[in-house]
């Protein structure tokens, strides 16, 4: 059969690997022909990396048409709650055990309120104060930050020290201009002697990160990657002399 339409329906939901790795190679090569696929999945990786359009329907209506990647964001923040703050004062009922306990999460613009908002350029503070109830316990907190597909952005880690017992709070400071949008989730593990977890609390919190480009600067899709860095860049005019000295010093390099 060669349509010009393939409607390809949930095959990530049925078979085995390499039937789904046949259907994909199918989809591939038919797109790569001109004509038209119709994915329909609730894989998100796999739409995000197989098609450039992507429609949302809701209930039998379209609820958006445009870029898949941002239709893709704009369809799990509706089924993504944002909690961007958890406080526990009961040291009795708080997440943990019997060595540490968590007493406060929290998410925000580094310089700003709770609910300021944050977009690619806000610097962003995460808060942790945590119970050690075990005295001289050498002991560090590693946070996992996991985008809305799943995706592992990043891994920090504050120092390790040796703690007495009592009440600490940790805070890590995440740059503006480095994570790319969308919503983010945080695992939060204590680590005690560098190697051993002893509490894990996943998907701890939350927050969004919006990309305000399209506010200040008209349509702009988003940009591949879980991060997009604002790197220091530098041009300048070459003159056919300074071009000479490059090529030759380029030759060298390449004949060493």
């Amino acid at each position: 059969l060669e349509p010009e339409i393939l409607v390809v329906d949930e095959v990530l939901a049925v078979g085995d690997v390499e039937f789904q790795k046949k259907c994909l190679g199918k989809m591939n090569s038919v797109s790569q022909e001109g004509r038209t696929v119709l994915f329909v999945s609730h894989n998100m990786i796999a739409v995000k990396n197989l098609c450039q359009r992507a429609i949302w329907l809701d209930r039998g209506q379209v609820k958006e048409d445009g870029n898949a990647s941002q239709v893709i964001s704009s369809y799990l923040h509706s089924y993504s709650s944002q909690i961007n703050q958890q406080v526990w004062d009961d040291i009795e009922t708080a997440p943990g055990n019997e060595q540490v306990r968590l007493q406060r999460l929290c998410a925000k613009a580094d310089t700003g309120a709770l609910s300021e908002q944050i977009t690619m350029a806000t610097p962003i503070l995460i808060e942790v104060a945590l119970w050690n109830f075990v005295d001289n316990a050498n002991l560090h907190v590693t946070l996992h930050v996991i985008t809305e597909d799943n995706i592992t952005a990043f891994t920090t880690s504050a120092d390790d020290h040796d703690l007495p017992v009592g009440l600490y709070h940790y805070a890590c400071h995440i740059p503006g201009h480095f994570l790319n949008s969308g919503l983010y989730k945080i695992n939060v593990l204590v680590v005690r002697e560098l190697t051993r977890v002893i509490f894990e609390l996943e998907e701890a919190i939350s927050f969004d990160v919006r990309d305000m480009r399209q506010q200040e600067y008209g349509y702009h899709e988003r940009e591949d990657g879980v991060i997009a860095p604002q790197l220091d860049w530098e041009m300048k005019r070459l003159n056919q002399d300074s071009l000479n000295s490059w090529n030759d010093t380029a030759l060298r390099s390449k004949l060493s």
